[in-house]
């Protein structure tokens, strides 16, 4: 529990190994990843920006104020970003993708779409697969543009996109919100 002082400051300890991850995905209400490690770690300080409210009066004003202050104060949301690779004949990579989120607030990354450990055996970003990637990052507000990229390393790096699908777990601001990309195009350096 905190105490009244640490609760005016807008801090957070947590103690289970996944942390902040943890923290965003139980405010989402998404489930909670497994601890890093068996071992207690010790408490770990998390900052939680607390912004003032704009304000009122003129709601024109009060609009540019909020978008002002949700810019200066964005928080850290979990994006649940699916993909979706195509059945073309050599359609999967094995490079290490990214994704950019572009929004209202501004621009986020590039985040590193992380393949399951172990991941040489792995059948993540293969041809006619769905894969879900959990994403921590700032909030963008609702999202404008995707920019999606690859490391072009590995045997096989060219990669068939189909589509995107981008969910944003509910933040205090805004309920949780889904966006699709569609592209069904290469993303290759040579295709």
């Amino acid at each position: 529990a905190l105490s009244a002082e640490e609760e005016d400051k807008g801090e957070l300890y947590t103690k289970d190994g996944r942390d902040f991850e943890n923290y965003i995905r139980r405010l989402a209400g998404l489930a909670e990843l497994a601890p890093k490690d068996k071992g207690d770690r010790g408490a770990q300080r998390v900052r939680v920006g607390l912004g003032p409210k704009p304000a009122g009066g003129d709601k024109a004003a009060a609009a540019a104020a909020d978008l002002a202050d949700r810019k200066a104060n964005r928080e850290w949301v979990v994006y649940e970003v699916a993909t979706q690779t195509g059945k073309e004949p050599g359609g999967g990579t094995t490079a290490q993708c990214y994704v950019t989120f572009r929004g209202e607030y501004g621009d986020y990354g590039p985040c590193l779409l992380e393949r399951p450990e172990g991941a040489a055996g792995s059948k993540a970003l293969a041809e006619g697969c769905r894969d879900v990637f959990d994403v921590c990052a700032l909030d963008v507000g609702p999202l404008k543009a995707l920019t999606v990229s690859h490391d072009n390393t590995g045997t096989s790096p060219s990669w068939h996109l189909t589509a995107v699908t981008v969910r944003r777990a509910r933040t205090s601001a805004e309920e949780a919100r889904t966006w699709e990309f569609y592209y069904d195009g290469w993303v290759s350096a040579d295709k």
